[in-house]
């Protein structure tokens, strides 16, 4: 567990891993004005992060690595004015959770989903005026890892609202069922 902690003036405002059989809990943290990322979660246990700040880091606001040992849930976290992505989500478990975030005004995207034969959920997000840092990015962006041929990106994007900077763009997604966001 890592709990109501304040973590800033860092090269990197925390590192964490969550192992096989350990479950994480990263809750009610405040992470801000770090030079690189905020948060930077290598996980093969399920991790559930809720309740957090991340703000004014240099690059990503928060970073979750790799679970394919369970999903994730990513909830009610605030994530803004980050100089890279607001939230980084590389190859999490299939079946992850990213819902009810209010992410805004970081400098690329305000979520980066990159994942390979990955079931992700995004819904129910407050996303707006990302891409501070020029066009080319997206409020939500979500992106099949392609070193390989045979990889798919699954995805539900529901009941999302996005506006300011650009909307949500899949690229080699395979299967994602889009509804009701507001753009």
């Amino acid at each position: 567990r890592v709990e109501g902690c304040e973590v800033y003036n860092h090269k990197l405002g925390m590192e964490l891993r969550a192992d096989v059989g350990s479950p994480l809990l990263v809750a009610r943290n405040r992470v801000h004005h770090n030079t690189a990322a905020g948060v930077s979660l290598y996980a093969s246990a399920p991790v559930t992060t809720q309740a957090n700040m991340f703000d004014h880091n240099g690059q990503e606001g928060f970073r979750i690595e790799g679970g394919g040992w369970g999903y994730h849930v990513v909830e009610s976290n605030r994530v803004f004015q980050n100089g890279y992505s607001g939230m980084y989500i590389v190859s999490v478990g299939t079946g992850s959770h990213i819902r009810k975030n209010i992410v805004y005004s970081n400098g690329r995207h305000g979520i980066w989903a990159w994942a390979a034969d990955t079931l992700i959920n995004i819904y129910n997000n407050l996303l707006y005026a990302n891409s501070t840092s020029g066009s080319g990015y997206y409020n939500i962006y979500l992106w099949a890892a392609d070193w390989y041929a045979s990889t798919k990106l699954y995805a539900t994007v529901e009941d999302n609202t996005c506006y300011g900077g650009n909307g949500i763009l899949f690229r080699d997604a395979y299967a994602v069922s889009f509804r009701n966001n507001i753009m």
